[in-house]
C-alpha cells in the first residue's frame, strides 16, 4: 500500500494509491461503517482513521489495519459509485503533497557523514 497526501478542497488528506487512482481513507473509513450501520461513523473514522499523515502514523497498528480494510473493500466495490462520494480520484485529478507534511521529529545519523569525509 503506497500511502500519500493529497489536497481535497485546499485541505490536505490521507490516501492510497491504487492503480491510477488515490483512495480517501478517512472518507472510506466514515463509508464502510456508515453502510455497516454502524451510528457516529464520522466521529469514528476521525479517530480510528485520521484524515491526515501525522494522525495515521500516532494511531499505529490500529489505523494501519483500518487502512489495509478500507483498500481491500473499495477495491471490490464500483468505482463510480465511490468517485461520486469522495472516496475515489484519478491521480491525475489531484494535487499530491509531501507524505508527512509536518514531521513531529527528524531523526539524523552523524556517523554518514564521518563516512563520507574519510572517502574524500
Amino acid at each position: 500500500m503506497r500511502l500519500v497526501t493529497f489536497l481535497r478542497l485546499g485541505e490536505p488528506r490521507l490516501g492510497a494509491v491504487v492503480g491510477g487512482q488515490v483512495i480517501d481513507l478517512n472518507a472510506g473509513y466514515q463509508y464502510l461503517q456508515e453502510r455497516a450501520g454502524i451510528p457516529r461513523a464520522r466521529e469514528r473514522a476521525a479517530v480510528v482513521l485520521p484524515p491526515d499523515m501525522v494522525g495515521f502514523l500516532t494511531n499505529g497498528e490500529e489505523a494501519l489495519s483500518a487502512a489495509r480494510n478500507v483498500v481491500e473493500q473499495v477495491s471490490k466495490a464500483e468505482s463510480t459509485t465511490l468517485a461520486g462520494k469522495g472516496i475515489l480520484y484519478g491521480l491525475k485529478a489531484i494535487a499530491l503533497k509531501a507524505p508527512v507534511p509536518r514531521p513531529t521529529k527528524l531523526i539524523l545519523v552523524g556517523l554518514n557523514y564521518r563516512d563520507h569525509a574519510e572517502e574524500a
